[in-house]
């Protein structure tokens, strides 16, 4: 059960990194468009498609406590991203 539960959460990062490396123009309805905020929107992107690609590999591999971390790990990384990204939208308006 674990595993499918990674495995999902893995796609879907994977779906999410992959939306922003691709479209990032719908991001950037909420932000401005500069050299940075490019920068920002791509590292976050590349980031969520490497965490994507370790969870599908060690979704068949991680224990229980080891999925837990790995779920922590991105909902933390999620958080930044949230912060970050809102201090730039509050730049805007």
């Amino acid at each position: 059960m674990t595993t499918i539960l990674v495995l999902i959460f893995a796609i879907a990062l994977l779906s999410i990194g992959f939306y922003m490396l691709k479209k990032p123009q719908s991001l950037f309805q909420l932000i401005k468009t500069t050299p940075q905020n490019q920068k920002f929107i791509s590292r976050y992107s590349y980031v969520l498609i490497g965490l994507g690609v370790i969870g599908v590999i060690g979704s068949f591999f991680f224990t229980k406590v080891l999925a837990l971390w790995f779920i922590g790990i991105v909902l933390i990384l999620s958080m930044f991203f949230s912060f970050q990204f809102s201090k730039k939208m509050s730049e805007r308006f």
